[in-house]
């Protein structure tokens, strides 16, 4: 009875091992597995080729919640499969043509609540970390506040409420405010220093003070 017990057990793992092996690392069970990830995850996502084991293109991503959302164009990513038992997303290199983020600072439910001076952060849902990050075109909207970039290159850990860029390098970044922002804003674009070969200049320690859905570190 013992044996046969281990034997029906050896071979659900040795099946679930070679169908988990067969979604990681064929071009059709990566496909299947983006299919299966927009199902049961808040993102959409659209293959274009590649496998996850390896480097995997999308041609989009993007996420829609009540104050956040999010539009990646023309992806390309390595992942780093050691840390997935850890609930944790990591990532060799990522890089994206176009990220759009618009966000807004509170809820509707907190809009009828009184203001306290402090903005509800978003909760991402896992941990993402990213050793190489790549964005050539970069937008921000936060209420009557873009934030705009080109060739963006750092690396990244998202967790929580807070992302995490370290030795960033941005070419071109500025600030706009639409005309419904406070009167009291001295002007209606801010062109922001350039990052330079010194890497202990994070060019966005220029921007005036401005409320974010998320900590950024």
């Amino acid at each position: 009875m013992f044996r046969k017990i281990t034997s029906y057990f050896l071979i659900i793992s040795t099946s679930l091992l070679c169908v988990i092996a067969l979604l990681l690392s064929t071009p059709w069970g990566s496909h299947l597995t983006i299919v299966l990830l927009n199902k049961s995850t808040p993102f959409s996502m659209e293959y274009q080729e590649g496998i996850l084991l390896k480097n995997i293109k999308l041609s989009y991503l993007s996420l829609n919640e009540e104050r956040l959302s999010i539009d990646a164009k023309n992806i390309a990513l390595k992942l780093n499969s050691n840390c997935l038992w850890q609930q944790k997303l990591c990532l060799d290199e990522l890089a994206m043509q176009s990220l759009s983020v618009k966000a807004t600072q509170h809820s509707e439910q907190s809009e009828n609540m009184p203001d306290s001076g402090s903005v509800e952060k978003f909760v991402f849902p896992f941990a993402i970390k990213a050793d190489k990050l790549f964005v050539n075109k970069l937008s921000v909207k936060v209420d009557d506040i873009t934030i705009t970039g080109n060739n963006i290159t750092t690396k990244a850990l998202l967790e929580n409420t807070s992302l995490a860029l370290f030795t960033p390098k941005i070419n071109a970044l500025s600030l706009a405010l639409s005309d419904s922002a406070p009167e009291n804003s001295s002007t209606n674009k801010i062109k922001v220093q350039d990052s330079t070969d010194d890497d202990t200049l994070w060019p966005m320690a220029s921007l005036p003070d401005i409320p974010l859905p998320i900590t950024l570190l």
